[in-house]
């Protein structure tokens, strides 16, 4: 019972409920509007209209998950304080072990057929011969990084949508501005950077979310992560912060307790 109340009624959780409670309405309303000014003849707002209710369908998601994320014994916190504790159990004092096993194992012969040294002429190979080895390997660098699973994979594909968003939005506030200068009209621009920077932003929420959820970033950083694809600029500033105060501490907190444990970051 003191878990339950202690996800669902903490100062964290209550104030993830109320953004919550303002934020999906919000989303609501403004997909309304939108509806209602398509309706009026403005054909972007039919973008808009179903731009909104993705926006709020994020919320949710990601409401749900941030309540059951363990922050003690997860994420850098969790990584730190696993470190000292294994620090400490290194320090206790311990059964001794006896070096006889070890000793032993270094003497021991290697295997005969790892003497042996391979008989015949070497052959050499063409290059048709190493395309058709290399065709099987799999996808490319990129693609392997784009689907790689953990946190690694979930850090390219932020820094990914991170930039282009932030070169999208560019553009977007250059014409916005010359707009309401009195330079032109730039209804073209205007709409497709606009229509595209506002679809590509859910992709990058998408992103930022995940790669907050797997570092465990606390909410006022996810707030800056989801805030910074709003503004030009503040984009690229935001991901820099939080790939070194963040992630790549992180990064290497895990490497190291891999190291001690034989387990594969990746596979966390």
């Amino acid at each position: 019972m003191a878990d339950v109340r202690e996800r669902w009624l903490s100062g964290r959780a209550v104030s993830l409920h109320a953004a919550a409670l303002v934020f999906v309405p919000g989303c609501a309303l403004a997909a309304w509007w939108q509806i209602g000014r398509a309706q009026d003849g403005n054909q972007l707002s039919y973008f808009y209209s179903v731009m909104w209710p993705a926006f709020g369908l994020l919320a949710l998601y990601f409401w749900w998950l941030l309540i059951h994320t363990d922050y003690d014994n997860v994420g850098l916190k969790g990584m730190r304080r696993q470190q000292a504790q294994a620090a400490v159990a290194d320090d206790a004092p311990g059964e001794a072990t006896s070096p006889v096993a070890p000793a032993a194992a270094a003497e021991a012969p290697a295997p005969a057929a790892d003497l042996q040294r391979p008989t015949g002429r070497a052959v050499r190979r063409g290059p048709q011969d190493l395309a058709q080895e290399g065709a099987g390997r799999g996808p490319s660098g990129a693609v392997r990084r784009l689907t790689e699973r953990g946190l690694k994979g979930a850090l390219f594909r932020y820094q990914l949508m991170a930039n282009i968003v932030g070169v999208l939005i560019i553009p977007l506030f250059l014409f916005f501005f010359l707009h309401l200068a009195g330079a032109g009209s730039f209804t073209l621009e205007l709409a497709v950077f606009g229509v595209g920077h506002g679809y590509l932003y859910i992709v990058y929420l998408i992103a930022a979310g995940f790669l907050a959820l797997k570092a465990r970033l606390h909410i006022p950083w996810i707030i800056l992560m989801f805030a910074a694809g709003l503004l030009p600029g503040v984009t690229f500033l935001v991901e820099w912060l939080v790939v070194t105060r963040k992630i790549q501490p992180l990064i290497a907190a895990q490497a190291t307790d891999a190291a001690g444990t034989g387990v594969s970051p990746a596979a966390r």
